[in-house]
C-alpha cells in the first residue's frame, strides 16, 4: 500500500491551486438551442442525458420563463433534499409518475448526476436569488460531501451498500467528475453563496479526494502505473465489479484520472510524479497495428499496420497483458475467446490514450511556466539592462535621417514585431461591406447626431459583423475630428438609450455568446465629454472583432483567413485581430463626410491599450494614439523585469493567444527579444502619442512606460517633434503634453476623470 500523504500538506498545496475550466473533448461548450427529446419507449433512458450548455447560460436566461421552468423541474426531482437521479431533470417536473424516472429510479445518484443540477442551481441563484435554489444547492452539496468515504473516494452508489456498488470507483468517471466539480466550487464565483464554512468543507473533501487518487495509483514492484476500475474503500486494494470486470489496471478509467490531474495548475511534485508514471504506462501498453471491427452482432480484431493506436479496457497487473472475461468470470487473453454477447456488449478497446498523450504534450508545455520567479514590484530589484537603439539598424548602421527611418529602420522594426511579438497580419483579400443601418439620428438627449454601421463580410456569413456606433456633435457644420475608442463594453451598455444596435456579446469566462446587456459594464469612456468639446466619438465593442479567450479566433475575424488550426510561430494573435478590425473601421471613417479622417485618434485601456499601440504602429492613417495602462506587451519595457512579464502574458493558461506563438520564447529571457516597448512607441512617430498610466499600477509598470517614452524620443526628434525628455520619474497628476504626451494619475489599473481631461487637452493641442 502506498504511503499516505498527510492532508495538512495537501491543504498548503491546495492554496496554490487554480482549476482550468471544463472543456470536454478539447473543445468549448458554446451556447446552442436545446434539442427536443422523444418521449416514446423507455422514457427513463431517453431522459437521463444532461445538456451541459444549460448550466452555462447568461444570467438573464435564468430569469426567463424557460429558465425558471427548468429550475422548478430540477427542484421537483431532488431526492428528499439530497441529490438527483440519473436522468434529465430539466425536461419536465416530477409528478409522482415513476414511469418517467431514469434507469436507477428517483434515487439520488453520483454517476453523471447531481453535479449537473448543482451547477445549474448555483448559476440560477446568482441570477434570481430564489432561496429555494440555495437550499437545494446546499442539500445536494452535502449529499456529495457525505457520500465521500473516509479514505477519500466515492462509491458507485450511496443507496446500494452491497456488492461492487460500495467500492470507491473510477468507473463512469465518478471520482474524476466529482473532483472536477469540487474544484469548480472552490474557484467559480457562482458558488460563493455556499458560505465560508461550507467552502472549508469542500476544501477538505478535495484534499482527501486528491489523497485517494495518489494513494490508489497501482504500483508494480515499487513502480507507479495507472488505476484500477474500483477499490476496497478501506484497504485501497483493487476489486472486481461484475464477473466480466476483473481486478486489473484500467486502460479506460485511468484516462479520466489523468485528465483531471493534468487540469491542476502548479501541481505538487507528488501530482506530477503520478501523471508522469500514468502517461509512461499508457505509452508502454499502447497497442499498435490492431484493427477493431464492430458489427451489430459481434466484435473482432485483426492485424492492420495502418490502424491507429488502441488500448485495452483491462490489463493484467504485473504483466500488462490485455485481459478479457465473459459472464463466467474466467480471465482470457484474447477477446475472441469470450462469448459473442459479451464481445459486442462491452467496451473492450478504446482510443482514450490518444487524448491522454495529446493533453500530456500540452501539460508538459504548461509546466515550463511553473518555475518562473514571482512578479517583482520592488524598484530596487530591477536588473540592469540595455535597450536596443531605435536609430540603429540591426546590422549596426546608424539612422542618419528621416529617409533612413522611413525606408529602412521603420520597416525593419515592423518586421521584427511581426516575427517576434504580434505576428503577421494576413494579406489575403477579404470583401468588407459596411452597412449603414442608421444615419444622423438625434442621440444622447439631443447632444449628438448618431450613425450606426455594421461592417460585414458577405462572403463569410458565419462571421458576425463589427458594430460601430458614431456620435458627432449635433450642431457640427462640417467634418469633425474623432476619437475611435475600442471598448470592453457593448455599445448598448455604454450609452443605454433607445435605438442602439443590440445583439450578442461574449463571456470570456464561460467562452460563450451572451446578450449584450449581460456583458461586462466597464465605463472606460465618457462620451459626453468629447461631444461637448466638439469631437466626434466612434465606439466599438472588441468582442465584435474577436472574443477574448483561447481559441476565440475561430469565432471572430481570424476565421476569415484560411488556417490549418495549428498556429505558426509568427502567426497573429488576438491583438493583431483587434487591430485589423480597427483598420477596417478606419476604412469606413474615410468614406463618411461627417468625419475628418485626417484627425482620427485611437484609444483603449489595458489589453486594448496594447492593441491601440500596435494598430497605430501598423496603420499610419491613425493620426494619434492614446494607449491607456498598456503595460507589458504595450508601452512598458520588458527588460525591466518589473510588474507583469512576458512569462505572465504568454502562460498557456493566461493570455498567450494575444500574441504570436514565438513571443513565448522570450519568457524569462526578455533581454534576447530584439524589440521592446520603446521601439513600439517609436513606430508611431511623428504622430502624437499620449500614454496614460496609474501611479500604483505596479502590474503594468508605469515607470517602465516612462522609460520607454524617453527612449523613443530620439525618433520624434528626427522629425523636429517634442518627445519626452523629462527627469527620471514622471510627475504625479501633471500632464506632460508635447508631441509625445504622458499622464500619471494617482491610483491603479483603472480609468479616472483626470485621464479624460488629459486626453481632451492633448487632442486640442494637435487637432485644433
Amino acid at each position: 500500500m502506498n504511503k499516505v500523504i498527510r492532508i495538512g500538506y495537501l491543504f498548503l498545496f491546495l492554496t496554490s491551486l487554480l482549476f482550468s475550466p471544463i472543456a470536454r473533448a478539447g473543445g468549448f461548450l458554446m451556447q446552442q438551442p436545446l434539442k427536443k427529446q422523444s418521449t416514446s419507449a423507455d422514457p427513463g433512458r431517453q431522459l437521463r442525458w444532461w445538456q451541459d450548455e444549460i448550466s452555462k447560460k447568461p444570467y438573464s436566461w435564468y430569469r426567463s420563463e424557460e429558465g425558471l421552468q427548468m429550475a422548478e423541474n430540477i427542484l421537483s426531482w431532488q431526492d428528499e433534499g439530497t441529490g438527483w437521479p440519473l436522468m434529465s431533470t430539466v425536461r419536465e417536473p416530477f409528478t409522482g409518475d415513476l414511469s418517467r424516472v431514469g434507469p436507477w429510479g428517483k434515487r439520488a445518484a453520483l454517476v453523471k448526476a447531481t453535479v449537473n443540477e448543482l451547477r445549474f442551481l448555483a448559476r440560477a441563484y446568482a441570477a434570481v436569488e430564489d432561496e429555494r435554489y440555495r437550499t437545494a444547492l446546499l442539500g445536494g452539496l452535502d449529499f456529495i460531501l457525505n457520500a465521500q468515504q473516509e479514505t477519500g473516494g466515492w462509491p458507485k452508489s450511496v443507496s446500494q451498500k452491497t456488492g461492487y456498488y460500495r467500492y470507491a470507483t473510477y468507473n463512469d468517471d465518478v471520482i474524476p467528475d466529482l473532483m472536477t466539480f469540487l474544484g469548480e466550487v472552490l474557484t467559480a464565483a457562482d458558488f460563493r453563496t455556499i458560505g465560508e464554512e461550507k467552502m472549508q468543507a469542500v476544501k477538505t473533501a478535495y484534499a482527501s479526494g486528491l489523497e485517494f487518487i495518489l494513494n490508489s495509483q497501482i504500483r508494480v514492484e515499487g513502480k507507479r502505473t495507472a488505476w484500477a476500475q474500483q477499490y476496497d474503500p478501506v484497504s485501497l486494494e483493487p476489486r472486481p465489479a461484475r464477473a466480466f470486470e476483473p481486478v486489473a489496471i484500467s486502460g479506460g478509467e485511468s484516462a479520466a484520472v489523468l485528465h483531471f490531474l493534468m487540469s491542476i495548475r502548479k501541481p505538487a511534485p507528488e501530482v506530477e510524479a503520478a501523471i508522469e508514471a500514468g502517461v509512461a504506462w499508457y505509452r508502454q501498453v499502447q497497442i499498435d497495428g490492431l484493427e477493431v471491427i464492430r458489427t451489430e452482432d459481434d466484435l473482432r480484431v485483426k492485424a492492420n499496420s495502418a490502424a491507429g493506436p488502441h488500448w485495452a479496457r483491462f490489463y493484467e497487473i504485473g504483466t500488462n497483458k490485455p485481459i478479457f472475461a465473459g459472464r463466467d468470470g474466467v480471465i482470457r487473453y484474447q477477446v475472441g475467446e469470450i462469448e459473442a454477447e459479451r464481445r459486442r456488449g462491452y467496451a473492450w478497446y478504446n482510443t482514450s490514450g490518444t487524448k491522454v498523450l495529446e493533453r500530456y504534450g500540452e501539460w508538459r508545455h504548461e509546466r515550463q511556466w511553473d518555475d518562473f520567479p514571482p512578479t517583482n514590484t520592488d524598484e530596487s530589484r530591477v536588473r540592469e539592462y540595455t535597450l536596443p537603439d531605435p536609430l540603429r539598424m540591426e546590422d549596426g548602421r546608424p539612422v542618419q535621417d528621416r529617409t533612413d527611418w522611413e525606408q529602412s529602420r521603420r520597416p525593419e522594426l515592423l518586421a521584427l514585431f511581426e516575427t517576434h511579438q504580434h505576428g503577421k497580419t494576413p494579406d489575403t483579400p477579404v470583401r468588407v461591406v459596411p452597412e449603414v443601418i442608421e444615419k444622423d439620428v438625434p442621440g444622447m438627449g439631443g447632444l449628438s447626431r448618431r450613425t450606426q454601421v455594421r461592417i460585414g463580410f458577405p462572403d463569410h456569413p458565419e462571421v458576425s459583423p463589427i458594430r460601430l456606433l458614431i456620435n458627432v456633435p449635433a450642431e457640427a457644420k462640417g467634418p469633425v475630428p474623432i476619437l475611435l475608442h475600442i471598448s470592453f463594453t457593448p455599445n448598448v451598455l455604454l450609452f443605454d438609450e433607445p435605438g442602439i444596435d443590440e445583439g450578442m456579446a461574449w463571456s470570456g469566462r464561460m467562452q460563450m455568446r451572451i446578450p449584450d446587456r449581460d456583458a461586462l459594464l466597464l465605463k472606460d469612456i465618457h462620451p459626453e465629454l468629447f461631444l461637448k468639446k466638439g469631437y466626434g466619438l466612434a465606439t466599438v465593442y472588441y468582442g465584435d472583432i474577436e472574443p477574448d479567450f483561447d481559441h476565440g479566433g475561430q469565432y471572430g475575424i481570424r476565421a476569415l483567413f484560411p488556417s490549418d488550426g495549428k498556429r505558426k510561430p509568427d502567426e497573429w494573435g488576438s491583438i493583431g485581430a483587434w487591430s485589423w478590425g480597427l483598420s477596417r473601421i478606419m476604412d469606413y471613417l474615410e468614406t463618411d463626410p461627417a468625419m475628418d479622417s485626417r484627425k482620427v485618434a485611437l484609444s483603449g485601456v489595458s489589453r486594448l491599450g496594447k492593441t491601440v499601440i500596435w494598430a497605430a504602429a501598423a496603420d499610419e492613417r491613425f493620426a494619434m494614439a492614446i494607449p491607456m495602462l498598456s503595460g507589458e506587451g504595450g508601452a512598458a519595457i520588458s527588460r525591466r523585469n518589473y510588474g507583469e512579464t512576458i512569462a505572465d502574458l504568454t502562460n498557456p493558461l493566461r493570455y498567450h493567444y494575444w500574441f504570436a506563438p514565438r513571443y513565448e520564447q522570450y519568457a524569462g529571457a526578455a533581454g534576447e527579444l530584439p524589440v521592446d516597448g520603446h521601439l513600439l512607441l517609436s513606430l508611431i512617430a511623428p504622430r502624437p502619442v499620449l500614454q496614460i498610466v496609474g501611479s500604483t499600477d505596479t502590474w503594468s509598470d508605469p515607470m517602465g512606460e516612462w522609460v520607454a517614452a524617453r527612449a523613443a524620443a530620439p525618433v520624434y526628434a528626427l522629425y523636429d517633434r517634442e518627445g519626452i525628455t523629462g527627469g527620471p520619474e514622471p510627475e504625479l497628476e501633471k500632464p506632460l503634453l508635447l508631441d509625445m504626451g504622458f499622464y500619471m494619475h494617482e491610483g491603479g489599473h483603472r480609468v479616472l476623470p483626470g485621464d479624460f481631461a488629459a486626453m481632451l487637452d492633448f487632442m486640442d493641442r494637435h487637432f485644433r
